[in-house]
């Protein structure tokens, strides 16, 4: 196996690389069960709380990202749209980024998580 060569890698301010966005206010007790992704900020599978039927109106928050727990730090890259637990001070954080894809997604979020 190839070595990686990191001898060019800096230190990076992750505000001038992503789009930083908060999901809107919601709390899991809000929903019923169903087949989309509520992600907060828990440390496990992949931050997903449970799997939830979103209201008629309600738009999710769009996949391709990493996710952010203000609690703990953990990271974890969300493939597919979801809904994000928002409002107060357990609100994750969403990174979006045009050139992020499931391979480099993976890579920074398990960066972020042991820095």
């Amino acid at each position: 196996m190839n070595k990686l060569d990191i001898s060019g890698w800096k230190e990076f301010v992750i505000g001038k690389l992503f789009e930083i966005k908060r999901p809107d206010s919601r709390s899991i007790k809000q929903y019923e069960d169903g087949s989309v992704p509520f992600v907060s900020s828990g440390n496990f599978n992949n931050g997903i709380d449970k799997f939830v039927t979103p209201f008629s109106d309600e738009c999710l928050d769009r996949g391709n990202c990493i996710t952010i727990s203000p609690v703990d730090g953990s990271c974890f890259y969300q493939p597919t749209d979801f809904l994000g637990r928002g409002g107060g001070g357990s609100s994750i954080i969403l990174l979006y980024n045009d050139n992020l894809n499931e391979k480099n997604g993976m890579f920074i979020s398990t960066i972020l998580r042991k820095h």
